[in-house]
């Protein structure tokens, strides 16, 4: 699943953000993605009336100019256009819960297991391995290896529960994240496991 589209002109690249932005030189007909326009020169053939001063065409499309035209505003709004998109993408598709061993009830943490157990799909991300992001439908739940292990869960305990469900597609790694896409979602890991569901 694409979550953005970027247009640029036929022959150029950009570089490994295609797992989640559709590149093209089309410019789509229908622009209900966030959608960015990267160079000048094509600004002004598709929008002759474009002021070169605002960055924003209209509702969903944007533009910015390419690497050899001004590489320091290139770089400052590909960082932005990629934040609002993952902004974008929490605040409307995600909904995130801390689940605080310390204060839930016995209740919740037996729906938490359950829905471990649950032959729901679930992508967990386990960072650090001191905590863990466990995200499915639109949820995310956050629970930290740490409180658990103070408490007296074993870390070992925890990752066996995990494991053991053939839904839960458990990952540590982050790799398949661009490093344009991390610079913008490493302040906020919530993100994460629903990045790597969409691949």
């Amino acid at each position: 699943m694409k979550i953005a589209n970027i247009v640029i002109d036929k022959g150029r690249k950009l570089l490994n953000d295609e797992s989640f932005i559709f590149v093209t030189s089309e410019l789509p007909e229908n622009i209900t993605s966030p959608t960015l326009i990267v160079g000048w020169e094509l600004v002004k053939r598709l929008f002759p009336n474009q002021s070169i001063l605002d960055k924003k065409i209209k509702d969903n499309l944007f533009w910015t100019f390419t690497k050899n035209e001004k590489r320091v505003e290139y770089d400052k709004d590909i960082i932005a256009f990629y934040r609002l998109i993952l902004d974008n993408i929490i605040l409307n598709n995600l909904e995130y819960y801390f689940f605080d061993i310390f204060k839930v009830s016995l209740f919740k943490i037996k729906n938490l297991i359950n829905l471990i157990k649950s032959d729901i799909d679930k992508h967990i991300y386990i960072y650090a391995s001191s905590f863990i992001y466990l995200y499915y439908e639109k949820y995310v739940i956050g629970i930290s290896i740490e409180d658990l292990e103070y408490i007296g869960v074993s870390k070992d305990k925890i990752l066996k529960l995990l494991y053991k469900n053939k839904f839960n597609h458990i990952f540590y790694n982050t790799d398949f994240i661009s490093m344009n896409i991390w610079k913008v979602v490493s302040y906020n890991k919530v993100i994460i496991p629903y990045l790597h569901s969409i691949l």
